[in-house]
């Protein structure tokens, strides 16, 4: 029997122009990265709002 392939969930895009396994990692990580920022941002509004009201 051959080994199964492993596929990642969300990446199979089918008929929408499936992404080579390099552009999927980039495409992740930058959704990763984005969300990270978006934390931050709203951590940094939190803590100016938490100062500013001490």
């Amino acid at each position: 029997m051959s080994e199964p392939e492993l596929a990642h969930a969300g990446l199979n895009l089918g008929d929408t122009g499936a992404l080579t396994q390099d552009q999927a990692e980039n495409a992740i990580f930058g959704f990763w990265i984005f969300l990270m920022s978006d934390a931050v941002i709203f951590a940094l509004l939190f803590a100016t709002y938490g100062t500013m009201i001490a």
